[in-house]
This record gives C-alpha cells, structure tokens and sequence, in this order.
C-alpha cells in the first residue's frame, strides 16, 4: 500500500510499503517510520533532515530511499 502521510501509514503498518512524506519541511526524521516492517520505499525528498538514525537498518524491506534536497552535510553513516 501506498501511503501519503504518516498517520496513513502508520494505521496501516503491515501493508504500507511506500511512504511519500517529502516536500514537509521535515528537521528531524520521524521515528514513527521504523514502526512499518514492510516498508520498500521511502520518500524524504525536499525536507530539511540532517541526519539519519541508525535504527533504519532495521527496516529489512527497504529497497529505495529518497534523501534530494535535504540538509545533510555528508553521506549519513546508516547508508556507508
């Protein structure tokens, strides 16, 4: 399932396998996200983010992630 915004996603953790929150202005990443088990794609695009946290490994599903126009300053270490 395709989801919007995270309160969609998160009624809906098992199914939600995309989640498009870029655009939101975002300065920190939400945490809430490590709760979706299934997730495969992940679009943070366009937010203000500088840092990943290293929970995001455990999202074993997790195929593409969408990071354009964010704040880092360099390649988050969760993704080296």
């Amino acid at each position: 399932m395709k989801a919007y915004n995270l309160e969609t996603a998160l009624a809906h953790p098992l199914a939600t396998t995309e989640l498009y929150i870029h655009g939101r202005r975002l300065l920190s990443f939400p945490e809430e996200v490590l709760r979706l088990p299934n997730l495969r794609l992940l679009a943070l695009s366009d937010n203000r983010l500088r840092e990943l946290p290293s929970g995001l490994t455990s999202l074993n599903q997790l195929e593409e992630i969408q990071l354009k126009g964010n704040a880092f300053s360099e390649v988050p270490p969760v993704l080296g």
